[in-house]
């Protein structure tokens, strides 16, 4: 796994958890809460694709298409 991915992955996984922390703190219930618990996972996962992929070196960008390519998550 390549140091984007690596960096990628931990981000959204903070996003997951700050999902269902928002999940859990304000229970609107039904499509609401997971509604919103979805879009605070999207939003970091996305920031975390847009941060490090701007801030990567050519050679990082290459090996994490090149992985990103291989695994089918392009």
């Amino acid at each position: 796994m390549s140091r984007t991915a690596a960096l990628r992955l931990g981000i959204s996984t903070a996003g997951l958890l700050l999902a269902a922390i928002l999940f859990w703190v304000f229970p609107l219930g039904g499509w609401m809460g997971v509604a919103l618990s979805v879009l605070a996972f999207l939003g970091f996962s996305a920031l975390a694709s847009h941060v490090f992929t701007r801030n990567a070196s050519p050679e990082e960008r290459v090996a994490d298409l090149r992985e990103r390519k291989e695994t089918g998550h392009l």
